[in-house]
């Protein structure tokens, strides 16, 4: 007989890769785990200098506690190359829906099929009320050490 680990590591098992959100957001580095947010009053400039810092792809627009939108890379390619006024534009004048927002509990299942119905990543609710971020590269991530 086989030990289960070998039998996972050389894919002679049909099991599916099970962890939760909260699993994703406690495995993540310590850099990328506090939710970086941005505020709907915030000037562009600043914030197209914050995605290239971080090098992140979007960034959740929170006003006073309340996820209120998301900024998407994308969005800020179309600004910079076509929006004669960037000085003058604020997060709040372009940003687009709020990001799903989902329980510590959901599974990896789930996450896989929210982002693959569109969204740019999912926020996820900690026990606490907090918000943490999880994306299609931490999926990737943890679905792959789990393999």
């Amino acid at each position: 007989f086989y030990r289960d680990e070998w039998m996972r590591q050389y894919q002679f098992t049909d099991e599916q890769v099970s962890f939760s959100a909260a699993y994703v957001l406690k495995s993540k580095s310590s850099s990328r785990k506090k939710l970086v947010s941005i505020k709907s009053t915030e000037k562009i400039l600043p914030v197209i200098n914050r995605f290239k810092e971080l090098d992140f792809s979007q960034l959740p627009v929170v006003d006073e506690g309340q996820v209120v939108g998301t900024i998407l890379e994308d969005q800020l390619i179309d600004v910079l190359i076509n929006n004669p006024r960037i000085s003058d534009l604020i997060v709040g004048e372009i940003m687009q829906k709020p990001l799903p927002v989902v329980e510590g509990s959901t599974s990896a299942s789930k996450l896989y099929e929210i982002l693959r119905a569109g969204s740019a990543a999912v926020l996820v609710k900690h026990e606490n009320g907090d918000l943490g971020i999880v994306t299609k590269s931490d999926l990737i991530q943890i679905a792959s050490e789990a393999r």
